[in-house]
Parts: C-alpha cells; sequence; structure tokens
C-alpha cells in the first residue's frame, strides 16, 4: 500500500458555479472556483508592540490596510506553525497601527507574523473540498484519493464519519463568542459524499460498469461535500470560529483506463455505479 501528496487542497463554499465543477468529470480549472474559504492571509513583516490600554497592535514593515475592519487577526505560532487568535480589528489607521476591538485573546510572539481573515469556515450547511489529483505511478495511470474504510473514513467504506487522522473540523472558540477560546478543543465529526460525474467507458461487461475510456479522461480534481454531523444537526453554530485541517499525504487509489466501478466504490466513491462485475481485472483498485 502507499500513499501520495496532494499540491493543492482547497475548501470552498456551495453555490451553482461550484456545484458545476464538482459535478463534471475533470472537477474543473484551478482557477474557476469562487468563494474560498480560506486561512487567514498574512501581511509583510511582523508584529512589533501591543498597548494593551488602547488595544493597539503595532506592526513592523506591515501592511495592516490590506487587512480589513471586522476580521480577525492572527499570529502564526513559530514553534507550532497554527493560527493563534489575537482579536477583531476595530480600525486600521496605518501601514503599521491597528486596532482591537477589545483586549487581546493572545498577546503575539515577538516578530511573529501577523494574519487575518473574516471565518476559517462559515455555518453553512455543508462545504466543498477539492483535491488536486497526480499522475503516475506508471505510464496511463492516475493517483486520486482512497476515501475508503480506514483511510478518510471510519465504521463504512462509503458513508462513515470523517478519520481525523486525515481530516479534522474542531469547534476551537465559546459558542457564540468567537473572541473566547474555547477551554477545550472540541472535534466535530462529519460525513461527505463523492462529488465528480466520471465518464462511464463500458456497461454489462464480466466487470460490470467501468469508467475512464482512455487515459485523458481522468480527473485533474476530486471534489467532495461535506456535512457537519452535531447529535442530529448538520450546521455549524453561528458567531463561532472553527479549524479545518487536512493532511495533503494519503492514501491512493491508482485508475487507469476501463477501471471497474466496484473498485471505485471500495475507495469509497459514493457515486458511482458497479454493474453486475466482480470488480476484478483492468483498473488496479490499489494503494500506490
Amino acid at each position: 500500500m502507499g500513499n501520495y501528496t496532494s499540491t493543492a487542497i482547497n475548501l470552498y463554499r456551495i453555490n451553482a458555479n461550484n456545484t458545476a465543477l464538482a459535478q463534471s468529470a475533470s472537477g474543473g480549472s484551478a482557477n474557476a472556483p469562487t468563494e474560498e474559504i480560506t486561512a487567514p492571509v498574512a501581511t509583510t513583516g511582523d508584529f512589533s508592540s501591543y498597548n494593551n490600554g488602547t488595544f493597539e497592535i503595532v506592526g513592523s514593515s506591515t501592511l495592516f490596510t490590506n487587512f480589513d475592519v471586522n476580521q480577525y487577526l492572527y499570529y502564526t505560532d513559530t514553534a507550532t506553525g497554527d493560527y493563534v487568535l489575537v482579536g477583531q480589528i476595530d480600525s486600521i489607521d496605518t501601514d503599521t497601527s491597528l486596532f482591537l476591538t477589545d483586549a487581546a485573546t493572545n498577546e503575539p510572539d515577538a516578530n511573529s507574523v501577523l494574519s487575518a481573515s473574516y471565518a476559517l469556515i462559515t455555518n453553512n450547511e455543508s462545504i466543498y473540498m477539492r483535491i488536486q489529483t497526480l499522475t503516475g505511478p506508471a505510464t496511463g495511470q492516475m493517483q486520486i484519493p482512497n476515501f475508503g474504510l480506514g483511510y478518510w473514513r471510519q465504521n463504512n467504506g462509503l458513508t462513515g464519519v470523517n478519520n481525523p487522522n486525515q481530516s479534522t473540523l474542531e469547534q476551537v472558540s465559546v459558542i457564540g463568542s468567537p473572541l473566547n477560546n474555547a477551554a477545550v478543543i472540541t472535534p466535530i465529526s462529519f460525513t461527505f459524499v463523492t462529488m465528480n460525474q466520471f465518464p462511464v467507458a463500458t456497461t454489462g461487461t464480466v466487470l460490470g460498469t467501468t469508467y475512464w475510456s482512455n487515459t485523458g479522461l481522468f480527473p485533474a480534481y476530486v471534489w467532495i461535500r461535506v456535512t457537519p454531523q452535531i447529535g442530529s444537526s448538520t450546521s455549524l453554530a453561528s458567531q463561532t470560529l472553527y479549524r479545518f485541517t487536512t493532511q495533503e499525504n494519503m492514501e491512493a487509489l491508482i485508475i487507469e483506463a476501463i477501471t471497474a466501478g466496484s473498485i471505485l466504490q471500495l475507495a469509497g466513491y459514493n457515486n458511482v455505479s458497479t454493474g453486475a462485475g466482480t470488480g476484478t481485472g483492468t483498473g488496479t483498485g490499489a494503494g500506490a
């Protein structure tokens, strides 16, 4: 068994444009999706000082004017690389001076990099994740994510909740109070379904339904629709900060032309047909 490292994993809000890309055979082009849910965007320079009386943040060689009022301010923990919440931006005076709405939740480390964003994710019912595929390892093959049991999913290879070792969603603030760190970071389970409409190659053969009559039809991106599972609810709490983390290194499913749908289903692809075949024959369906 083996794995591959995707060069791009992105999150997007669900809209008509993104749904059309998600349901396409190839997954679309690199720049076509809209409403990306991004991590905080860093400024140049670094943190210089904080005034606990006025809530002023002073930077050195920074461009705070690239931030916006009401965004959340973070600094990067140099030891872990994590974003650490500082507070919410109340006003921006100059490139090197901004003010928070309240006292800093965490004071930045000396010379740390400052970043800002409105939110890591929203409280939409579901979101899209797009994962770039990789050619190889041999000619005529492509590596796509293996979403099956024990890799991306627990409990069931097609419908089980997320495996947090691969991808995790966490509540990091107090519910309804994004500036107050939660005493305990709470993992939020989620389910997901695969979205790409892979092109059928053959039906009614000994392999059942197969996909991709030639290598030119392989997907550039694989899309999944992620839905939180919080008890009986599928919505995240509003005015609450969450963190989404996905490992770029993952178990590979190697596909070839005429890959059986049963192999894809074993790898956790919900929306493919197996037909009547056994899943043996062309199409490796194994780890890289």
